[in-house]
C-alpha cells in the first residue's frame, strides 16, 4: 500500500507546480472555504446554524451514494477492516478521508454535495466484490437498490407518462431543484440570435459570476470566451486569465448578461447602450426566472472589485 500511495502522491507535482507558479491560489481558496481567508467581514455561525450545515451535507451525501445500497456499502467497508486487505483498503482510503475532512470542514462552511464525489470511484468496486460472495437475499437487495436509485432520477429526467410529476409538491420540489441548471440553453440562443439581429461583429459577452460565464461558453454558437466583471465575488478562475480591461478604449461591443444584475454599474462604463431587454426563461411551461440582457457600446472605464477572498 505504501507503494501505491507513493506513486499516487507522484500527481501532485503538477498541482504543486502550478501553485509555485501561481502564489499558491488552490491553497488559499480551500484556506478560505475553511474559514481561514483574509476578507474584510467576520463570519459567525452558531452552534444550531453548524449542525444544520453538518446533517445538510451528510444528507447530501447518502442521496449521492443512494441510501438504498447504504447496508451493502457498510458491510463492504467493514469487510475490508475485517480482512485487512491493502489492496481493497487503497480504494476506500480516498473516500474516507475526503468525506471525514468535508464533514469537518462543514461545521464551519457550506460545503456543497459534489465537492467530495471524485473520492468515491473506488467504492462501486468494492460493494460489487462483496456482493458476489453473498448469498441471493443480497444481490436482490442490490438489483432493487440499484432499480430504485436510477428509477427515482429518471422520473425527474423522462418526460411525465406518469403524470406523477404533476402532483403540486413534486412540480414545485422539481422546479426547485433544477433551477440553478436551468435556463441557460435559451438564454444562450436569444444572444446568439441578438448578436446576429442587431449586426454585432464578434462583441464580447460578460457576466458578474463565473457560473453564467461557463454556462454562456458552453451554449453560445461559437463558443467564445466570456468574461467575469467582479461586483462584489471572491476569486475565481477568471481572475487568473486576461480579463475586460483589454478592451479599453477598442470601438467593440460588449453584452453584458446576468440574473441578479440591471447593468454593469460603477464596474465598467462604457459610451452608450445600445440595446436593453428582460428575457425570462421557463421550466416545463412555467416562469423559472429572467435574466438582463444589454448590449453596450465601447468600454470607456473599467474599475471592477478586487476581491481579497478567494
Amino acid at each position: 500500500m505504501l507503494l501505491f500511495f507513493l506513486v499516487m502522491s507522484l500527481g501532485f507535482i503538477p498541482i504543486l507546480v502550478w501553485n509555485f507558479q501561481n502564489d499558491f491560489n488552490t491553497f488559499k481558496h480551500l484556506a478560505n472555504l475553511a474559514g481561514a481567508g483574509g476578507g474584510n467581514e467576520e463570519s459567525t455561525t452558531s452552534l444550531g446554524e453548524s449542525a444544520a450545515q453538518f446533517f445538510e451535507f451528510l444528507c447530501g451525501q447518502l442521496a449521492m451514494l443512494s441510501i438504498f445500497l447504504l447496508p451493502i456499502l457498510l458491510y463492504s467497508i467493514k469487510s475490508v477492516f475485517k480482512y485487512r486487505s491493502q489492496e481493497k483498503f487503497y480504494l476506500i482510503l480516498p473516500a474516507l478521508l475526503t468525506l471525514i475532512s468535508f464533514s469537518f470542514l462543514s461545521f464551519f462552511t457550506e460545503v456543497l454535495v459534489n465537492w467530495p464525489v471524485f473520492s468515491y470511484v473506488g467504492l462501486p468496486i468494492i460493494m460489487s466484490e462483496w456482493v458476489l460472495n453473498q448469498s441471493n437475499k443480497w444481490k436482490k437487495l442490490r438489483n432493487w437498490g440499484l432499480g430504485i436509485s436510477i428509477g427515482l432520477p429518471l422520473l425527474l429526467i423522462l418526460p411525465d407518462l406518469t403524470f406523477v410529476k404533476s402532483i403540486p409538491p413534486i412540480k414545485k420540489g422539481e422546479k426547485q431543484l433544477f433551477r440553478r441548471m436551468s435556463g441557460y440553453d435559451p438564454l444562450a440562443a436569444r444572444v446568439d440570435f441578438l448578436q446576429d439581429s442587431l449586426g454585432l461583429s464578434a462583441p464580447f459577452v460578460f457576466s458578474e459570476t463565473y457560473h453564467m460565464a461557463s454556462e454562456l461558453s458552453f451554449y453560445l454558437k461559437e463558443h467564445p470566451q466570456p468574461y467575469v466583471l467582479n461586483m462584489g465575488a471572491r476569486r475565481n478562475q477568471f481572475d487568473l486569465w486576461d480579463g475586460m480591461e483589454q478592451f479599453l478604449g477598442q470601438n467593440k461591443e460588449g453584452i453584458f448578461v446576468s440574473w441578479n444584475y440591471d447593468s454593469p454599474g460603477k464596474f465598467a462604463e462604457f459610451d452608450s447602450l445600445l440595446y436593453e431587454e428582460k428575457f425570462e426563461v421557463y421550466f416545463r411551461g412555467e416562469p423559472l426566472r429572467t435574466a438582463t440582457i444589454q448590449v453596450w457600446k465601447e468600454l470607456k472605464e473599467f474599475d471592477p472589485y478586487i476581491p481579497e477572498t478567494y
